[in-house]
């Protein structure tokens, strides 16, 4: 038996995908304990739009957001600044939070110095997570294929997305039409045939192509259209205009 570095490989992402299986994705907040939660509006989007924050480090605001931020490129029509807070518990550097749903649901937070009151970054995003270590993590559903989470940071007055290699999606599901899944993005190699109304995994996306686990634990690459209107897989569409 001749064993290739592509076999070796792909053991041992099914077997990381069988483990994910074991512990499936939960929804909250078990990374970040104590934090206190804001909703912002809860019948918009597919989740709460909200913002979870240390109640040590900010103070709930609450407030309609000044004319004059239009001045500055964003678009003040029914934002509202939602906070002040330390980013991270060993700094005292403060920045206000705003909070935008967008001209036809396209919710966004928006980072500013409270010093200079000066912008400094947009996170397109549903709901926002401000710890106290530094980092801002966002989770967001609407405009995406998929619940996806992310993380930023400030670095010299900008915010910085920190880039992930792929999206985790960790959606139990199942397909709405027959589907193959392949060794690579761009390959016609088969791994396994799923039949319709099949039970799968989706595992992680890398923009339209999604890792999926079969029911027996073989792993292999889907490209999906994203179509909202009838999903290869059930519950993975493009949830926006």
């Amino acid at each position: 038996m001749i064993t290739t570095a592509r076999s070796l490989a792909s053991v041992t992402l099914a077997a990381l995908c069988t483990c994910v299986v074991a512990q499936p994705a939960k929804q909250g907040l078990p990374a970040f304990p104590g934090l206190r939660t804001h909703v912002i509006q809860d019948r918009v989007s597919q989740i709460p739009q909200q913002i979870s924050f240390d109640p040590l480090l900010t103070k709930l605001l609450n407030e309609p957001l000044d004319a004059k931020y239009n001045t500055q490129g964003i678009d003040g029509i029914d934002m509202t600044r939602v906070l002040v807070t330390r980013l991270n518990r060993i700094s005292q550097t403060r920045h206000y939070v705003y909070f935008d749903p967008g001209a036809s649901n396209d919710p966004a937070f928006v980072l500013a110095e409270e010093a200079s009151t000066k912008p400094i970054g947009t996170i397109d995003a549903d709901q926002l997570v401000l710890p106290g270590n530094g980092f801002i993590y966002a989770i967001g559903r609407t405009n995406k294929l998929h619940l996806e989470r992310r993380k930023f940071a400030v670095q010299d007055g900008k915010l910085e997305e920190v880039k992930q290699p792929f999206q985790f999606v960790g959606l139990e599901s199942r397909a709405n039409v027959a589907i193959t899944i392949t060794t690579s993005k761009d390959g016609t190699e088969s791994v396994a045939f799923i039949p319709k109304g099949e039970r799968l995994f989706v595992v992680l996306s890398d923009d339209q192509y999604l890792l999926i686990r079969t029911n027996f634990g073989l792993v292999g690459w889907f490209k999906t259209s994203g179509n909202r209107e009838s999903p290869e897989i059930d519950g993975i569409y493009f949830d926006g205009d």
